[in-house]
C-alpha cells in the first residue's frame, strides 16, 4: 500500500506545472514518507492562509524543504491552485520563498512595553502574515498577561538576554542578538529597531508597502567631524576614513542584516575602544584611561557598512524621528539623549509636521505616557 501511495504521488507532482526548481522536483521522496489529510485543509480560500495551515502540519513530518516543497502543489485546489499556476515557473528553491515577506520588528526595551497598548493597534490592523517581532529586555523579564496589555507580545522575548548598559558594547551585542534571532525566519526580509518609547506614525499598510519594496536599508551615517570620538587604536583594523556616525534606529535589508551578525573583527575592536564615559557633551575630546569618549550604537552599523563597501546600498535617512535641538521645545538639562515627547506634545498640528519634515514612520515620546 505504501508503495501505491509513493506512486500515486508522484503522478500528482508530475501532473503540476511546479514553481519549484529541478532540484527540488526532483528530489526523491523518503520510503517512510505520509500524505497529509487533505480533508483537513481548507484549499478553496485565501492560499495565504492554506499555506500557513500546509507549512503546520508539514512541519509534524519533519521532513527537508525540498520535500515540502515538492508535496505542496498536490494540496491545492481551487483558488490556491490558480495562484499557484501564476507564480513563476522552476523559480524558487526554498519553501520560504512562498510566503510573503516581512518586517521584523526588533524592540530594545530596558524591561517592559509602556506604549504596548498603540503598538498592539497598529499590530490588530496590520496582516499577520508580514511581520514578525522580537523583544530585547532584561534578563528574565517575561512578556505574558501579568506585564503587557498586548498579546502581540507575548513570549516574544529573547532566551538569550543580556544586561544592556548604555554607552558600552552591550547595546550593540543586544541588536545583534536581536537580528540573529530574526534571521532565523527566512521570510523576514527587512527588520526595524525600534526603543520602548517609539510610536508608528503611520499604520502598518502604510510601512510595509514604503519600507519593502526599497532594495536599500535606511541607515543614517555620515562623516563623524565634530566630536573626536574615533580612537586612533582602532587603526588598522578600523582606518579613521572610514569611520561614520548616525542614528541608532536602523532599517535593514537583509543581507547588510547578516553582514552585522557574521561580524567577528569590528565589533571587538568597538568593545574595547568605543565606550561613553558621561562626561557631558560639552567636553567630548576629553578622555578616561586612554579611551576618548564614544557611543557604540551611534558608530556601529554605520562603520561596519562603510568598511564594507556598501555605503552605495543605503538611503542615508533614518526613519525614527529624533530631536536634538532642546531649544526648540522645552528647556532641559543637557544630555546625551534625544528629546522625548510628551502627550501635550502629540497634537494632530505636530505629527504632521514630523511626517512632513523628514519622511519619518516611528517617533519617541515619554515613557510615562500612558493609555
Amino acid at each position: 500500500m505504501k508503495g501505491k501511495t509513493l506512486v500515486a504521488l508522484h503522478y500528482l507532482v508530475k501532473r503540476i506545472d511546479p514553481s519549484f526548481t529541478p532540484h527540488v522536483m526532483e528530489y526523491p521522496l523518503p520510503p517512510n514518507f505520509k500524505m497529509l489529510q487533505l480533508e483537513t485543509l481548507d484549499a478553496t480560500k485565501d492560499p495565504l492562509h492554506h499555506l500557513e495551515n500546509y507549512k503546520a502540519l508539514i512541519h509534524l513530518q519533519a521532513v527537508p524543504n525540498e520535500i515540502a516543497c515538492k508535496v505542496f502543489p498536490t494540496t491545492l485546489k481551487g483558488s490556491t491552485k490558480v495562484w499557484f499556476k501564476k507564480l513563476k515557473p522552476s523559480s524558487m528553491d526554498s519553501f520560504a520563498e512562498l510566503s510573503p515577506p516581512k518586517i521584523a520588528f526588533l524592540f530594545l526595551v530596558r524591561r517592559n512595553l509602556p506604549l504596548d497598548f498603540l503598538w498592539g493597534a497598529f499590530f490588530k490592523n496590520g496582516d499577520a502574515a508580514k511581520f514578525s517581532i522580537y523583544i530585547h529586555s532584561e534578563p528574565g523579564f517575561v512578556f505574558d498577561e501579568t506585564t503587557t496589555s498586548s498579546a502581540f507580545f507575548y513570549g516574544r522575548q529573547l532566551n538569550n538576554t543580556i544586561q544592556v548598559v548604555w554607552g558600552e558594547s552591550s547595546m550593540i551585542e543586544a541588536e545583534r542578538l536581536l537580528l540573529e534571532k530574526a534571521l532565523d525566519d527566512p521570510a523576514n526580509q527587512r527588520f526595524v529597531l525600534l526603543s520602548d518609547s517609539c510610536i508608528p506614525l503611520y499604520d502598518f499598510s502604510y510601512i510595509y508597502n514604503a519600507v519593502m519594496p526599497s532594495p536599500k536599508s535606511f541607515v543614517d551615517s555620515f562623516i563623524d567631524v565634530k566630536e573626536h570620538r574615533y580612537d586612533p587604536k582602532m587603526s588598522p583594523t578600523i582606518p579613521e576614513e572610514k569611520w561614520r556616525k548616525g542614528s541608532q534606529w536602523v532599517t535593514l535589508i537583509r543581507r547588510h542584516a547578516e553582514l552585522i551578525v557574521d561580524d567577528d573583527s569590528i565589533f571587538p575592536v568597538f568593545s574595547e575602544f568605543c565606550k561613553a564615559f558621561g562626561l557631558g557633551s560639552m567636553f567630548p575630546w576629553l578622555t578616561i584611561q586612554n579611551h576618548r569618549n564614544c557611543i557604540p550604537d551611534e558608530h556601529y552599523v554605520q562603520t561596519l557598512l562603510a568598511m564594507s563597501g556598501l555605503e552605495d546600498e543605503l538611503e542615508r535617512r533614518a526613519l525614527t524621528y529624533t530631536l536634538w535641538n532642546q531649544s526648540a521645545m522645552r528647556k532641559e538639562t543637557k544630555s546625551w539623549h534625544p528629546i522625548v515627547f510628551h502627550y501635550e506634545d502629540a497634537s494632530p498640528q505636530e505629527i504632521k509636521k514630523i511626517k512632513v519634515s523628514c519622511y519619518a514612520m516611528f517617533s519617541p515620546v515619554s515613557r510615562s505616557f500612558k493609555h
